[in-house]
């Protein structure tokens, strides 16, 4: 039997980004997916994002810079990106930010 997938959710920013975050977690638990401890052993990275506060927006980028590299090592890893930073930056995203799915 093959072990169930892993995630990894990161909520950054505002206190309504945490409760979308349990949301999502459900879904995820209810498909048979597991929380992983680290970005190492996730097979899905995710990053919910928020756009009011800078600081949150600027560790998001910084975080979707190493996970380039993650996803070259291992380009079977999902890395995706959620909240009001991904709809502001979408073509952004899209375009420099190919690593993410």
């Amino acid at each position: 039997m093959e072990p169930a997938p892993r995630y990894l959710l990161t909520s950054y920013g505002c206190q309504m980004n945490k409760l979308d975050s349990e949301l999502v977690e459900s879904r995820l638990v209810a498909a048979g997916y597991e929380r992983a401890e680290g970005e190492d052993d996730a097979d899905v990275v995710l990053l919910n994002t928020c756009s009011v506060r800078q600081h949150a927006e600027d560790r998001v980028w910084s975080r979707l810079g190493r996970l380039r590299q993650a996803k070259r090592q291992r380009p079977e890893l999902v890395v995706g990106v959620l909240g009001c930073m991904a709809q502001e930056h979408q073509r952004y995203l899209q375009a420099r930010m190919p690593h993410v799915d």
